[in-house]
Parts: C-alpha cells; structure tokens; sequence
C-alpha cells in the first residue's frame, strides 16, 4: 500500500500511500514527478517532497501507467 522513496544516500525522501497494494511505480522522463497506480482504483501523481499531485479515479484496479516521452 506504500512506495517508498530514497535518495541515493541511502535517507528516505518521502513515503507514498495508496489504500490497497500499488502495482507499478514509474518516473517522469524530467525525474520529477512520480506515477502509482493502485489496486484501489486509482492512478496518482506525486512530486518528490511526497505530495500528492492528483487523483485519477478508475472504476476498477489500475495495474499500468506510462508517461508519454514528452512527459504529459
């Protein structure tokens, strides 16, 4: 239900939830935005301080997600 991330020190940055167990994580092309999509029935932007960016609500698990080479 979690992702964590850290920084190449090996110090966590920021703990990411989601309400059910997250199928992928994925990084924008610039590095700095984060993807989860979640069994919960969401996919989620976040930045990397950890803070949620926006919500997509789906009507059923969300199992995938990319980001277009462009990043949008």
């Amino acid at each position: 239900n979690t992702v964590k991330l850290w920084n190449l020190e090996g110090s966590e940055i920021a703990t990411l939830k989601h309400q059910n167990m997250v199928a992928i994580v994925v990084f924008s092309p610039d590095g700095k935005t984060v993807a989860t999509a979640s069994w919960d029935k969401t996919a989620k932007l976040w930045n990397l301080k950890g803070s949620e960016i926006a919500a997509l609500k789906h009507k059923d698990a969300v199992t995938n997600v990319v980001f277009s080479p462009d990043g949008r």
